[in-house]
């Protein structure tokens, strides 16, 4: 791929990237993907809303039975293999319909959280939908949860420490919450059907490549011209540490990811 370093192993949404087949435990194509800044949300519908959590989400702690809260939790170069619930696009409501992945250790990934905990003990029967700017790569349900909540969760917030987290996936029960990846894996709807516990779904999405700022897979002339020009024009596209400044700060930190590549 040209100049452009390895960002790891993540699922493809072109044929004509490389396969490596080892990358994931499941028969499906991997690609080596780069843009040009952190992921993000760019969209929300139905029940979600966008909240920073509090440094304490134990049960019953950060209750609503109108919102379906979402945040960003943290960007990560894993530092094993991680298990994904879930990586297909297409609806799922049924344990059945699961298909489990792999991310290879060195990938860096984003992930985000998604949770409802209604007041007492529910039930509260909520939908949403967010959108991602970069790929969505698979999600964790169930007791994956917790045991990715020290690798991915939100650094300084404590996380539910229990096995009902996850979503109940039951197609044979009114009550069966369901969710659906996207075709172009950009975005997921969800049905969360709560009672006494928490419906709580982990996203992990690809990160980004800074340098590549053009999005074109490759780190050349080309991406410094297009920061340059989104600099000089005070774009808040080249706000590249996000405090809602274009300045100096971002100028350097685009130079110092344009000389290391992706």
């Amino acid at each position: 791929m040209g100049t452009l370093k390895s960002l790891g192993c993540l699922l493809s949404l072109s044929p004509s990237c490389s396969v490596n087949s080892s990358c994931l435990a499941v028969a499906m194509v991997v690609s080596c993907m780069g843009s040009r800044a952190l992921a993000d949300i760019v969209e929300v519908g139905g029940a979600v809303v966008l909240r920073d959590p509090p440094a304490s989400i134990l049960l019953n702690q950060w209750e609503s039975d109108g919102e379906i809260r979402g945040w960003f939790e943290r960007e990560v170069t894993l530092s094993s293999d991680l298990t994904l619930g879930h990586v297909e696009s297409g609806f799922v409501n049924d344990v059945s319909q699961v298909v489990n992945g792999i991310v290879e250790a060195g990938t860096k990934v984003q992930s985000y959280m998604v949770r409802m905990d209604p007041e007492g003990a529910g039930p509260a029967l909520l939908s949403g939908t967010v959108v991602f700017d970069r790929p969505i790569i698979g999600v964790i349900i169930g007791s994956r949860l917790v045991d990715t909540d020290a690798a991915l969760g939100r650094p300084g917030v404590a996380y539910n420490q229990n096995s009902y987290r996850g979503m109940e996936l039951d197609s044979s029960t009114p009550e069966a919450d369901s969710f659906e990846i996207s075709a172009d894996r950009m975005k997921i709807d969800f049905t969360m059907d709560v009672g006494e516990w928490t419906d709580d779904i982990r996203i992990v999405t690809a990160a980004y490549c800074v340098a590549d700022f053009n999005h074109d897979g490759f780190v050349n002339g080309d991406d410094y011209d297009a920061f340059a020009s989104a600099f000089e024009s005070a774009d808040l596209s080249a706000d590249l540490n996000r405090d809602g400044f274009v300045n100096g700060d971002d100028y350097d930190s685009f130079a110092e990811h344009f000389e290391a590549g992706c």
